[in-house]
């Protein structure tokens, strides 16, 4: 059976049960005993640490149980060999608890809806996510403010009248997007400004799409125009050039009704 080496600390006295600690450094293991000597140890605790228990890491690393006994208690620790499916069953138990995507949004709605009203919404969250990026530019290491964000993109994409599994899709559709797009070498681009993709590339292919049908028997997938046609859209309000866009949004709808669209 295969097995890797640990270090076993092992506190009792201050607790009703003894605690145990299992670590794979030998650091990781002085920690550990500073932290039942000290609680939460203050760098200048763990130096006077280091220097009381100057015999700790030769004597772990050399395979011998060190101890120090106090009034109430002691503290034992050992170099052991701990089996391979051990560690991963320990991991699996300890392990943090999967994020679920769609009950955090359930979640936030109900909240969201209870606190700040029913409704779209639209101007209030558009006017508190501009808030939230200037706190952003204030301080851009602040993992809150930008969580703060992300909570505000999610409760305007509820708001908008999608549900929990369509916002998660439209996420995930939209990363798989972004990753077939061509990008320009981000050493060449200003590292101030936003990063756009080969729009043209996205132009060409609607237009050979539309090309491509005129000349194949077989019908457009409706499925497939409603999403060309939705994409072509967002070119026509400005993503693109207005009048090739329209075309050729025109002539997908013409397809996929069977006649002129309106």
């Amino acid at each position: 059976m295969d097995s890797r080496e640990m270090f076993l600390v092992m506190g009792y006295g201050e607790t009703p049960l003894p605690e145990i600690e299992l670590v794979s450094t030998l650091d990781e293991a002085f920690n550990a005993v500073a932290r039942m000597i000290y609680g939460d140890p203050s760098p200048s605790e763990l130096l006077e640490a280091r220097a009381d228990f100057y015999d700790f890491e030769e004597r772990v690393r050399d395979g011998l149980e060190w101890h120090a006994e106090f009034e109430i208690g002691g503290i034992h620790a050992w170099k052991v060999c701990v089996p391979d499916d051990l560690v991963s069953a320990l991991a699996a138990q300890t392990a943090a608890p999967q994020f679920d995507m769609l009950a955090h949004l359930q979640r936030q709605r109900v909240f969201s809806e209870h606190t700040f009203g029913p409704g779209k919404r639209t101007k209030m969250v558009a006017d508190h996510i501009r808030k939230e990026l200037i706190e952003i530019e204030a301080k851009p290491s602040d993992l809150t403010e930008w969580v703060d964000v992300i909570l505000l993109a999610l409760d305007g994409a509820w708001r908008s009248g999608a549900t929990a599994a369509q916002i998660v899709a439209a996420i995930q559709a939209k990363q798989t997007k972004n990753e077939g797009r061509m990008w320009p070498d981000w050493r060449t681009a200003d590292p101030n400004k936003a990063i756009e993709h080969d729009r043209s590339r996205d132009i060409t292919s609607a237009t050979a799409l539309v090309a491509a049908n005129e000349h194949d028997a077989q019908p457009i997938g409706d499925e497939l125009t409603r999403a060309a046609i939705s994409a072509l859209r967002s070119y026509q309000y400005g993503n693109a050039s207005h009048e090739l866009a329209k075309a050729v949004a025109d002539k997908l709808a013409a397809a996929r009704t069977g006649g002129d669209a309106c």
